[in-house]
């Protein structure tokens, strides 16, 4: 070799020593060239943990290997590093279940979370639980009330009297139900046998509650009258004079009923304290509901406009606005969003307090549900707070919550008339048969 070959030679390997040195100073501090921007930018990352585990995962378009030791430590989780900021198509696929699919946002310095992901089956076993047609069912702490198309009420094999369950809970084995005549109270663990609720002549009850802290009573609201039932005896007894009421809610630990005058009129039956509210509502508040510890309660008037009342500084607001009026609300599990149907049956979410999930969402913040027809009904997930089921015009869906897009959706069932979630177990009427899902079949 000349001497000029050896100094080409020298000259590439000095290039490439600086050239080699310098992207290892740069990848050392997190920085990669950007080829979009002509410029360097700090690498960021995306974890990713979903259900069922050796999912595929693709990004891109690109599978990508993520079994290396440090992916090891997430079990159903990868960690994907060393990514330039941008938009990422990210894709996980198992056989058997449907796909999830999102653009995910990687920042200079920041891992993006999708930390609740689940892979839901293409199809669902669902299983038959009637042997004749039901028109309604009702959840207990015993097990269901079904109602027959002949308007007949069973538990198991046990006809129920009455024509319509007015108050269950799957918590406990005692409904109240009724008919035309009157109101019965039956122990399901003697459903066989009904007590007949012995009321003031004439007195017509709007709301029934469990008492809050009187295992043996149950609550029954009439226009003016709030009374406690015995539930050995039947016998009621009165124990608050209220105004015309337009609506009540229980939450566990006090009463509200809503007067015709926009008053909220609060009762502890522990404390034994009444408290008057004063909302300031236009028009007939229609509905009531309240977060966890009932300091905030978040109402709807006949106008179809959501308000928050603020018990602590008296204050009420508007809390979302919406093009058409509210129809029906669902606070969350956790107290910290709303789920919010429409009229018209939009279906959207809404953040009542600052949180934390996968990303920071603000109190305030709002958005669409995707759904394709109009939604009538929507249940929440106890082992799934990111998805949540609805009912959009007979379709049965189970839907991702996330506000990034897309929201993932599947089809569970179609021609469906009432579904209702207990645990991980779905139960829905098609046809006039009843069926159950266990939605842990994952």
């Amino acid at each position: 070799m000349n001497v000029k070959a050896r100094k080409i030679f020298f000259y590439f390997f000095i290039v490439v020593f600086i050239v080699g040195g310098a992207y290892l100073i740069v990848s050392a501090q997190g920085l990669t060239f950007n080829f979009q921007t002509l410029t360097f930018s700090r690498t960021g990352g995306l974890f990713l943990n979903y259900t069922p585990s050796g999912a595929e995962v693709r990004m891109n378009g690109v599978v990508r290997d993520y079994s290396s030791i440090i992916n090891t430590l997430f079990g159903n989780g990868v960690f994907l590093n060393n990514l330039t900021p941008g938009n990422y198509t990210v894709e996980v696929e198992y056989p058997g279940y449907a796909p999830w699919q999102k653009t995910l946002t990687v920042k200079p310095g920041i891992v993006t979370a999708a930390s609740s992901i689940i892979l839901w089956p293409v199809n669902w076993n669902a299983k038959k639980i009637s042997d004749y047609a039901v028109s309604d069912f009702w959840l207990t702490g015993s097990g269901l009330v079904l109602k027959t198309d002949t308007s007949t009420l069973l538990f198991g094999n046990k006809k129920i009297k009455g024509s319509t369950v007015l108050l269950n809970n799957n918590g406990r084995n005692v409904v109240v139900t009724g008919d035309a005549k009157s109101y019965y109270l039956t122990n399901l663990g003697n459903a066989s046998s009904s007590t007949t609720i012995v009321l003031p002549k004439g007195v017509k009850i709007d709301y029934w509650f469990f008492h809050p802290f009187d295992q043996n009573a149950v609550l029954a609201i009439s226009s003016k009258e709030v009374y406690s039932v015995n539930l050995t005896t039947g016998v009621a007894r009165p124990l608050y004079t209220i105004q015309d009421d337009t609506n009540a809610y229980e939450n566990g630990n006090e009463l509200f009923i809503a007067e015709n005058n926009g008053d909220i009129f609060s009762v502890n039956p522990l404390l034994r304290t009444e408290v008057t509210m004063p909302t300031g509502i236009p028009g007939t508040i229609t509905s009531i509901k309240s977060n966890s510890d009932g300091s905030i309660l978040y109402l709807i008037n006949s106008n179809g406009n959501l308000y928050e009342y603020d018990r602590s500084n008296q204050t009420t607001t508007v809390a979302e606005s919406s093009s058409s009026p509210v129809w029906s609300i669902s606070p969350s599990l956790d107290g910290t969003r709303l789920v919010v149907i429409s009229k018209n049956g939009d279906c959207s979410m809404f953040a009542v307090t600052d949180y934390k999930m996968d990303k920071e969402v603000a109190k305030g913040t709002s958005w669409q549900i995707h759904h394709v027809t109009p939604v009538t009904d929507f249940l929440w997930i106890p082992s799934a707070s990111n998805y949540g089921i609805l009912l959009e015009n007979g379709m049965l869906m189970v839907s991702e919550l996330d506000e990034r897009t897309p929201q993932n959706q599947y089809e569970i069932e179609s021609d469906v008339s009432k579904a209702l979630v207990n645990g991980n177990t779905l139960y829905f009427i098609k046809d006039g048969s009843l069926f159950e899902i266990n939605l842990s079949q994952k």
